[in-house]
């Protein structure tokens, strides 16, 4: 399910994605989510919303070279304007080890260039 965001400007979200993105959170789903900055196209990267703060959204943006928190105002490139949300699903396994390797496979998910295995050895 692609959920499309009307809001244009940096770090603005509908009310409508602010409800879907509090209740996957709380399902502890991440949101993949389609982004811009100012001079690109739309759609042009994809980051991973992991909470908010009031209307600070954090995000795990694959360009960031460091570990540094990051929101929806501070990715890597500028302050990026979302285009598309997109939900992951699926029912975690209960043995721990597991569970973190599933978790780690549902961020991967929502990137194409992050490879789960080569993921998984550095565990």
């Amino acid at each position: 399910m692609r959920v499309y965001n009307a809001c244009t400007s940096a770090n603005c979200l509908d009310k409508f994605n602010i409800a879907l993105i509090d209740n996957e959170l709380m399902l502890e789903h991440p949101i993949h989510a389609r982004v811009h900055w100012a001079g690109q196209d739309e759609n042009y990267h994809s980051v991973v919303i992991i909470g908010h703060v009031g209307t600070d959204f954090y995000i795990h943006d694959p360009l960031a070279l460091d570990s540094s928190p990051r929101t929806l105002r501070t990715g890597v490139e500028d302050e990026y304007i979302v285009d598309y949300l997109i939900p992951t699903h699926g029912n975690p396994p209960t043995n721990a080890v597991l569970l973190a390797l599933h978790r780690l496979e549902r961020i991967s998910q929502c990137f194409t260039s992050i490879n789960l295995a080569s993921t998984a050895m550095f565990l």
